[in-house]
């Protein structure tokens, strides 16, 4: 019997009905219409804080190495599906490693559409185009930025390339210029006139290879250009933490300020790896513990 014909309601909150004929007592599933099923929020476990994870204001005041390397060897981010996307062969001390791999999580906040997704590249290493290949035969757009590689050589590995001979620089290098053939410009400028000129407001993954005196460079766009920092759904960063037999509390401070950033914006570390090819470990005496040099991390933002 419909829910009108007995002039009842149903409060869908508390599970009940309440009618005003007397002596009749209904349940909610006893009625037409039944109550509509609520869709489950698919951002809720990315919602929760990394703060929420752990005692204390650990991720806003460094402590300890400690700490820091807890953030990264412990990620936050529920990512229920992972892909591991391209990488190649490398052998190392007589044993073969996978390397260039990148993680990128599946879930359904961050599926890709093939002919509409796009990844920008920042760093790549010459010959390392396996990722980049990777999500272009799924039908992505790639767009790559890299001094070193060949123009014409790179766009013609594969239609869906894009590339751009841009050497990332600051506002200093970019008033005075550059002895360089190739133009200083600041990362955020770069990303910014790609998204006007490709009428987009997000991009789903952005991978940043990038090292020495490129790093002065990142914090631009991580801390200062947020604005830009926010249209990338995934962020994938290769970190490297000091030198041989110890870490650079320079290098920590610098990522501690990027993974600040990055938290209080939203992001979630859902994926740390250690570089199976570069990384060298080393030991916190204090803390007891054993620790990597090289990372490569991977960040998510879902939105509704």
């Amino acid at each position: 019997m419909a829910i009108d014909e007995l002039n009842c309601s149903v409060n869908c909150r508390r599970g009940s009905v309440t009618c005003q004929t007397r002596g009749l007592h209904l349940e909610p599933r006893d009625v037409e219409p039944t109550c509509p099923t609520v869709p489950e929020k698919r951002c809720r476990a990315w919602g929760r804080s990394a703060l929420q994870r752990r005692d204390g204001d650990w991720l806003w005041q460094l402590g300890s190495l400690d700490k820091f390397f807890d953030y990264l060897d412990n990620p936050h981010g529920h990512c229920l599906h992972k892909s591991l996307v391209g990488g190649r062969i490398e052998e190392k001390q007589k044993k073969i490693y996978m390397d260039g791999q990148k993680v990128v999580c599946t879930d359904p906040p961050f599926i890709m559409k093939p002919d509409s997704c796009k990844v920008f590249s920042f760093g790549i290493r010459m010959t390392h185009y396996e990722f980049e290949l990777t999500m272009a035969d799924f039908g992505c757009k790639v767009f790559i930025f890299d001094p070193e590689a060949d123009r014409k050589t790179v766009e013609e590995m594969h239609p869906n390339f894009k590339m751009q001979l841009l050497r990332i620089g600051d506002d200093r290098r970019e008033r005075r210029g550059s002895s360089s053939i190739h133009e200083w410009r600041r990362m955020s400028s770069i990303i910014d006139s790609e998204l006007r000129s490709n009428k987009s407001y997000s991009i789903d993954y952005l991978k940043l290879d990038v090292q020495g005196d490129e790093l002065n460079f990142l914090e631009e766009i991580i801390t200062k250009r947020t604005r830009i920092l926010i249209r990338f759904k995934q962020i994938s960063i290769k970190i490297n933490i000091g030198v041989i037999g110890t870490p650079s509390w320079a290098d920590v401070d610098r990522y501690h300020r990027y993974f600040v950033s990055l938290e209080r914006r939203g992001y979630r570390l859902f994926s740390s790896t250690a570089d199976p090819v570069q990384h060298v470990r080393f030991i916190l005496p204090e803390e007891n513990r054993i620790a990597n040099t090289h990372y490569d991390l991977v960040w998510g933002k879902c939105e509704e």
